[in-house]
């Protein structure tokens, strides 16, 4: 567990987690339970006195609090330079620069198995870009909150997710109402989700084998930073190289809250020498399939049956360009990359 500043030291409004100064002391030092069922009790008169559920209802951001405010213009801040990257010159031709190699694989592959044009894709270098919530955890955890098994809080962003839609369209809202001072003020809470989510089946196997292949790994989870931490240290041998994106990451220009598809595109500026295998397994995932994005990763691995496999189904039905494969366990993940990759 990690550790968590003294009250005195934590930078925020305790009007935001809390109505009393002497209620937030109180929770400070609990077990991690006792801690869990305080801010439950915190939790929904919190969503009336932000304003966040009047304004999901509404989508009047003159609902919310000042301090939400604050926050918004943070996140604003850092997704316009998210924009600002992804439409520069530079971005612009590493895009095409990868969109050729791509182009030219498939040529030279035309009329091939699947397997072979995905092999032509990955000459050269590549690298690994995965989801995490169902993709590298198993979906056996959100199923065990549903039935009441797991608290919410332990599943990281799960507990604010009825507030916003499938899409998380609302998302930087409900970060900055809810998320913001539950991660300032319990990281640990977080963290000890990240250490209790169930691994799916061969993902720590397939973790030791890409790194003993030197091939770099990003994480990239609309969950939160300490929840993926925890995950990462639990199923990476070199936990300290595997780099991470996660729903909000802080930078120089603001707090960023990008979707996944934006995110692709900063990883192929900033690593443009290796092509892109993106691992996924849902709706979070369906940015990394837009026309603009798919054109720059040169493989995809959905969960079998998942919604994502259905959706590139289709879109190879009529693009012979999106490559993908389908995996239960990260076995099956390691099993096609050592075939297609082979000498």
């Amino acid at each position: 567990m990690i550790e968590t500043l003294p009250i005195a030291e934590r930078k925020i409004n305790l009007g935001l987690l809390t109505t009393s100064n002497e209620v937030r002391s109180a929770i400070d030092g609990l077990p991690l339970d006792e801690q869990i069922a305080a801010i439950h009790d915190w939790f929904e008169p919190h969503i009336v006195s932000s304003g966040i559920r009047q304004f999901v209802l509404s989508n009047d951001r003159s609902h919310l609090a000042p301090e939400i405010e604050v926050t918004l213009q943070d996140i604003q801040s850092g997704q316009a330079q998210v924009i600002e990257t992804n439409h520069s010159r530079y971005a612009i031709d590493c895009f095409e620069r990868m969109r050729m190699r791509l182009r030219l694989a498939d040529e030279s592959t035309e009329g091939q198995p699947m397997e072979i044009q995905a092999a032509a894709r990955l000459i050269g270098g590549w690298q690994i870009v995965t989801d995490a919530d169902n993709t590298i955890t198993d979906h056996n955890y959100i199923k065990k909150e549903m039935d009441g098994l797991v608290d919410p809080l332990l599943l990281g962003s799960r507990i604010a997710d009825p507030l916003h839609g499938p899409h998380r369209e609302d998302f930087p809202e409900v970060y900055a109402a809810i998320w913001k001072p539950l991660l300032e003020y319990f990281p640990e809470i977080f963290y000890e989700g990240g250490n209790l989510a169930p691994i799916r089946d061969g993902m720590q196997e397939l973790f030791a084998y890409l790194q003993e292949q030197n091939i770099d790994i990003t994480v990239v989870s609309t969950n939160f930073r300490p929840f993926i931490d925890a995950l990462i240290q639990r199923v990476a041998p070199q936990p300290e190289t595997v780099r991470r994106c996660t729903a909000t990451t802080h930078t120089t220009h603001g707090t960023v809250v990008a979707e996944k598809g934006e995110i692709l595109q900063i990883i192929a500026q900033a690593y443009p020498e290796n092509t892109i295998v993106y691992i996924g397994d849902g709706t979070s995932d369906y940015p990394t399939i837009a026309e603009n994005v798919r054109s720059i990763v040169a493989v995809y691995f959905a969960l079998e049956n998942s919604s994502f496999a259905k959706e590139l189904e289709k879109l190879r039905q009529d693009d012979p360009s999106v490559v993908y494969f389908t995996y239960e366990t990260g076995a099956d993940i390691q099993k096609k990359l050592q075939e297609i990759t082979a000498p």
